[in-house]
């Protein structure tokens, strides 16, 4: 009897220390994101030696997290300036993407992550060069991240995008960056 007693006790404390440690991801909920980091604009211009197309990058995302595996995103991506020779420069390089985010939980307080989505994705490059001009054009992206759940409602988050290219004149781009998602809703 007390050895049934003892085994229900340490069974009772396994699944209670379970659910309190389980109960730092959240399940569902609205958040919002933001990320800091590097970035890189896949692009080179003839004639140029000096190839500046990497630099500070960021994103701000909002979503909704569906279950414990599955959330919807909606995100504004900020890509580095570039800077050539002869005074060519490479501008608003950012995109907004809708993106679907797959999660699988490693342990009560960490969860790995990837992503694909689409939306619109612009680049202009300026100056006295054949390709000068705007592009604002639809293209796909991929990403891989980490969350760590620092409390209930605050996660960590480091993760990498890419956004491929879709023309010669919008080039791929992608950015390495570390965060913060705040959980609205828990």
């Amino acid at each position: 009897m007390r050895m049934r007693v003892g085994l229900l006790l340490l069974l009772s404390l396994g699944l209670a220390t379970t659910a309190q440690a389980v109960s730092r991801l959240n399940s569902y909920g609205t958040y919002a994101e933001t990320n800091f980091g590097f970035g890189r604009v896949k692009e080179s211009v003839a004639g140029s030696s000096r190839q500046d197309t990497e630099g500070f990058a960021w994103s701000l995302i909002v979503g909704q997290r569906l279950n414990m595996s599955n959330a919807l995103e909606l995100g504004y991506f900020q890509f580095p300036d570039q800077a050539f020779d002869d005074g060519v420069e490479g501008k608003s390089n950012y995109a907004f993407v809708f993106m679907w985010k797959l999660a699988l939980p490693t342990d009560h307080d960490m969860r790995l992550f990837g992503k694909a989505g689409a939306g619109l994705k612009s680049h202009q490059l300026s100056g006295p060069v054949p390709e000068e001009g705007s592009s604002v054009k639809f293209a796909g992206m991929l990403g891989a991240g980490l969350d760590y759940a620092i409390t209930s409602t605050l996660n960590a988050t480091v993760q990498y995008n890419f956004f491929f290219k879709n023309s010669s004149e919008n080039p791929a781009m992608w950015l390495v960056t570390g965060g913060f998602s705040y959980y609205f809703i828990t």
